[in-house]
């Protein structure tokens, strides 16, 4: 909650979205790995949000025990006109999760936001990304807007490490083009390997973001400072879930 408050102080504008309620309505819901759910909403009026933001999401009209609310990144882009969010349960869900599950087409939810400063900056010219895991959410909507040129002057070069399955692969495949680029990886070695390889042929010229589990986080953070990455911005999971 520290956390928060000081990213509120830092980045007010990124955060003010936070006063808006939104009503937005199940379309879909599926898992196609057995692991990850999707869930697709539509909205009731447009409104925008930048890529990489996360939004507060409650059940109206529904009993929850403990915790009433969660945070979940979104994982579309505004140009999509859906609010999508991918969520993974462990064996003992929270009731939030298990009356999430448990949501029929077309039922309502509410949201505060999107907001955050996980996004692109003004004039950005390339971004070299490193999702980890689940981590992807975050980074989603960005490289769907950029392999759209949305962000025309924008370059993204994704650096994917999962140990399994690896969440939306066939998009981020068919995304692919001279803007947006992935290297799929499966351990820590590779993924270090592949991020001083995009710090060799980019240096200081590219912005660099990491998204997934806090841990892993802190050991790809602290590499990337050994190599000479000046700085990071990172989305912990962590950070907005307890």
């Amino acid at each position: 909650m520290i956390d928060l408050f000081m990213s509120i102080i830092r980045h007010p504008g990124d955060y003010l979205p936070l006063l808006r309620r939104h009503t937005i309505y199940l379309t879909q819901h599926y898992n196609d790995d057995g692991e990850v759910h999707t869930f697709v909403f539509r909205l009731t009026s447009p409104f925008s949000w930048q890529a990489g933001q996360q939004a507060i999401f409650t059940l109206p009209d529904t009993q929850i025990q403990g915790k009433n609310w969660q945070t979940y990144k979104v994982a579309s882009s505004a140009c999509e006109g859906v609010i999508q969010i991918d969520i993974t349960t462990n064996s003992e869900p929270s009731d939030f999760e298990r009356k999430l599950l448990r949501l029929r087409h077309d039922d309502p939810v509410h949201i505060y936001g999107p907001y955050g400063e996980f996004h692109a900056r003004i004039n950005t010219k390339h971004i070299i990304g490193v999702a980890m895991g689940m981590g992807i959410a975050s980074f989603r909507a960005l490289a769907y807007e950029i392999s759209r040129h949305h962000l025309p002057n924008t370059r993204l070069t994704l650096i994917y490490t999962a140990n399994s399955t690896y969440v939306h692969k066939a998009e981020l495949d068919a995304w692919q083009n001279q803007h947006f680029r992935v290297v799929y990886t499966h351990s820590a070695r590779e993924t270090e390997y592949a991020l001083a390889t995009a710090f060799y042929l980019h240096d200081t010229k590219a912005d660099y973001y990491v998204a997934g589990a806090s841990v892993a986080i802190t050991s790809i953070r602290d590499y990337a400072k050994k190599i000479g990455v000046k700085h990071i911005t990172c989305d912990s999971f962590e950070r907005y879930t307890q």
